[in-house]
């Protein structure tokens, strides 16, 4: 658990030096760093969605790493095997070694998500390779009774493959990552997303 937290805080404290200055939009700029987490397995095995942090790694939700063969399929066309990866032991949240991954990469910023401000969720519904947005507003930190985690809950609408992608909010022109989407209400109307914490 050390381990985990001791990668997390060194890669979230380097991206507060990173300024967004890649896209025009904060929509841009949050589609520029989500990403589609598949598999080269002729057997298939699922898909998420991972976001860049800085070169070389990415975050996405712990359960996507039960996905075989993992690897990050860029929108250039470009596919990156996933060669190792580290997973929070109490949240649904993990670190993906990912060589050759470069930049544009999240921003992060030190002040928490409040109720009702506007978020959107950026990842690949369904395996799609056409990346969507939602929008929604934030709602509440809540427990989740069923696995006992703390989760942001916002009513921007997710799918199944939304997981691991990035749960941002739009301050002063730009997107910042504020946390992971992990899983969503039956009807995909309300979403948990894992708080992405700098002091981690």
């Amino acid at each position: 658990m050390k381990t985990f937290r001791t990668i997390l805080a060194a890669l979230l404290l380097a991206l507060f030096c990173i300024a967004p200055s890649y896209a025009d939009t904060p929509m841009q700029q949050a589609r520029s760093v989500v990403v589609l987490l598949g598999t080269m397995s002729t057997a298939g095995g699922g898909s998420c969605s991972a976001v860049v942090l800085k070169p070389g790694l990415a975050l996405t939700a712990g359960h996507c790493t039960e996905i075989p063969e993992m690897v990050l399929k860029l929108a250039d066309g470009k596919t990156l095997p996933v060669t190792a990866f580290t997973v929070a032991p109490a949240r649904d949240l993990a670190v993906l070694v990912v060589p050759g991954l470069t930049c544009p990469c999240a921003q992060l910023t030190r002040e928490p998500i409040v109720q009702d401000e506007l978020v959107m969720v950026v990842g690949f519904p369904y395996g799609m390779t056409a990346q969507v947005v939602t929008v929604g507003r934030a709602q509440a930190r809540i427990t989740d009774p069923d696995d006992s985690q703390e989760y942001l809950m916002t009513t921007a609408p997710a799918a199944p493959g939304n997981s691991g992608g990035g749960l941002f909010v739009i301050r002063a022109g730009a997107a910042y990552l504020v946390g992971i989407m992990s899983k969503s209400s039956p009807n995909g109307n309300l979403t948990l997303s894992v708080e992405v914490r700098p002091a981690e």
